[in-house]
């Protein structure tokens, strides 16, 4: 049996060389039973089969690996600072591969440091547990493997490294993450004992260096950074240092909140979001399906279910809601912005609204007053 199914992965000798003496290593086969086991896990599995659903739903059913290559990161070293508005804990976990592009460095003309360019690829942001069993936010940085190999010599620019990262996943996210941050005796935290595998790009001529969505499959980006006079300690040399003019923390925090406060409402993502249409009969349910209308038309419902998903949210208190007969504002500052007009007119003070922590999804339920919006 076992040597049919060897037989029908068409591997090469040396394939099969090397995996039946992966078979015979314990380390590997206690490795292989962990996954197994967490793959059996119901949460994991959940989180799996959501993962697959959304890459179909975008690929439209076509999803395959052309153009794109698997990544399977190897974890460095952690980082851990803080979410600024909720103030949970939050871990970047900076791992390396070799199919990640190799870092650039360039001495300034006039020597006043270097300029780093550094390509990047982010995992999902993935929720979890601290020790203490309180709520906590996790993901995956992954650099190339070169970068890491600096940051076992060097330790300014292991420092420098863990700033660029909380600076990438925060532009990234839309979030506010603390830059005082610190380097816990943690080589991994996360969900799973070891990073999951992410596909990237395929790496042409020249990269192209579009963001994507970044809480879809891990989106390779580039960033410049700053090594003044050869000291990479990050915290000295964020974006006051890429302009000749280093600013200290307490001024680049001044500084973001001032930006925060300008740009951040245009910053701010709409969520996703579903509809569903209720009465006596189940008319069914619609997932931003603008062909609603014929459907609407044939038969008016007696309630509305809106269904918000909003992953980073831990409780109701983060989020505004404005209902009225017409039209649903919410907003969740930093985060999400959902502006709509209902189809049909709702009894605003007869609805009710509820948040679940588990899955982290907002439901408003509202009666109709039977009749079409124009």
């Amino acid at each position: 049996m076992a040597e049919r199914i060897l037989e029908d992965m068409n591997l090469s000798q040396q394939e099969t060389e090397r995996f039946c003496k992966a078979m015979r290593d314990p380390e590997f086969m206690k490795i292989l039973s962990e996954y197994a086991e967490e793959i059996s896990q119901p949460l994991n599995r959940e989180e799996s089969e959501n993962y697959i659903k959304m890459v179909e739903e975008q690929s439209k059913g076509k999803f395959s690996m052309d153009g794109k290559e698997l990544v399977i990161p190897i974890p460095e070293f952690c980082v851990k600072t803080y979410n600024r508005r909720t103030g949970s804990k939050f871990f970047i976990n900076v791992c390396h591969s070799d199919k990640i592009e190799a870092p650039q460095s360039n001495r300034r003309i006039d020597g006043s440091g270097v300029d780093w360019h550094i390509p990047f690829s982010l995992s999902p942001i993935h929720k979890d547990k601290d020790k203490g069993a309180v709520d906590c936010v996790d993901v995956d940085y992954v650099v190339n493997q070169d970068v890491c190999k600096r940051c076992e010599k060097d330790k300014k620019f292991k420092r420098f490294v863990a700033e660029t990262a909380i600076d990438s996943v925060e532009k990234h996210y839309h979030l506010e993450l603390k830059r005082e941050f610190r380097l816990p005796k943690l080589q991994y935290k996360g969900p799973t004992s070891a990073p999951k595998m992410l596909t990237i790009p395929k790496i042409t001529a020249k990269p192209s260096n579009s963001h994507g969505d970044p809480a879809n499959q891990a989106g390779q980006d580039k960033k410049d950074f700053v090594e003044p006079n050869g000291d990479t300690n990050g915290s000295e040399c964020m974006d006051g240092a890429r302009n000749g003019n280093p600013k200290t923390l307490k001024e680049q925090e001044k500084l973001s909140a001032v930006v925060s406060k300008v740009s951040g409402e245009d910053q701010l993502r709409e969520p996703k979001h579903e509809i569903v249409y209720k009465d006596g009969l189940d008319l069914g349910k619609f997932w931003m399906d603008k062909s609603i209308d014929e459907v609407g038309k044939a038969k008016i419902p007696k309630e509305i279910l809106l269904r918000i998903f909003l992953p980073e949210v831990m409780n109701a208190n983060e989020v505004q809601l404005d209902v009225s007969d017409t039209e649903v504002l919410l907003v969740v500052p930093g985060l999400y912005k959902l502006q709509m007009k209902w189809r049909y007119t709702v009894d605003s003070a007869k609805g009710s609204a509820k948040f679940d922590k588990v899955n982290h999804k907002l439901e408003v339920l509202l009666p109709t007053h039977g009749h079409h919006l124009n």
